[in-house]
């Protein structure tokens, strides 16, 4: 089964969309807090790095939860 799964997962490539990485990056212009942010691809996977200025936990779970809200389909 972990084999086959395996050679399932390899078939499925990640298509870039720039209004997906355009549509990130817009979202974390318009906040103050948010020092950078890269959108890199990496083995079929978004890496998405957001820097804050103002680090907590509780503002990277806000951010987090945000970013999930703004680009889920």
């Amino acid at each position: 089964m972990f084999r086959a799964f395996n050679d399932y997962i390899g078939k499925i490539n990640l298509i870039l969309d720039d209004s997906l990485i355009n549509q990130i990056k817009a979202m974390c212009e318009k906040d103050d807090n948010i020092g950078s942010i890269t959108v890199n691809v990496s083995f079929n996977k978004y890496i998405v790095d957001i820097r804050l200025k103002d680090y907590s936990i509780e503002n990277a779970d806000k951010y987090f939860r945000y970013l999930i809200s703004a680009i889920s389909y």
